[in-house]
């Protein structure tokens, strides 16, 4: 059974990559799938998340919020109220739990292919997960955005540091680890210089070996 994490750089084209691989192994693929099961859970709407999602704030910062509306103190267990410091945002805390127990769940049922969420540090120690991690350049990745979005080089250049310093944020707090440190990874693989096509068939044969 395939279980595969892929851990991306923002706008290096890994969403659109682990899509492929998915595809050609016929696995699940979790990415928004994954965001809109932990929201069902935690009984927030799927507007509420897809609101905060357009955002284009980090995973966390999607959901605190939310959490914040629909999870007052009063009403949450007790556990919950008073989280240790490795958890110092409540909302983050549950969060986080929710996200460990789906893609733990998904990995026992089906062929996966998940898409970030820590998922590489959630499966470290799964002997069947093959580790991705999907780069580019910075300025091609600028481009990609000012592309896609119709802005500027410098809101895009933001737009990009943001996004990657929140991914940063979030394996250090509650993995207590480096997200781009080769070590957590079985394939490292430069989108600028391989391209998508290639890139998922790397993985894909990959997979299909180690399997």
């Amino acid at each position: 059974m395939a279980v595969i994490t892929v851990s991306r750089q923002y706008a290096s084209g890994g969403g659109e990559i682990a899509q492929r691989v998915a595809e050609r192994l016929d696995a699940v693929l979790l990415d928004r799938e994954l965001i809109h099961e932990v929201a069902r859970r935690l009984g927030l709407p799927e507007d509420v998340v897809s609101e905060h999602d357009e955002r284009g704030e980090s995973i966390v910062a999607r959901l605190v919020n939310a959490l914040r509306l629909s999870y007052p103190d009063a009403s949450l267990p007790p556990d919950m109220i008073e989280p240790p410091g490795d958890f110092p945002d409540l909302s983050n805390r549950a969060y986080v739990q929710v996200t460990e127990q789906v893609i733990q769940e998904a990995v026992r049922t089906a062929n996966v292919v998940i898409v970030g969420r820590g998922s590489q540090f959630i499966l470290r120690n799964d002997p069947r997960a093959l580790h991705v991690h999907i780069f580019a350049p910075f300025d091609l990745r600028v481009q990609a955005v000012m592309t896609e979005q119709s802005i500027g080089r410098g809101e895009a250049e933001r737009i990009v540091r943001d996004f990657d310093s929140a991914r940063g944020r979030y394996a250090r707090l509650f993995y207590h680890a480096d997200w781009q440190a080769a070590h957590h990874y079985h394939l490292l693989l430069n989108a600028g210089l391989l391209g998508h096509d290639l890139i998922a068939e790397t993985i894909v044969m990959t997979a299909k070996r180690a399997g």
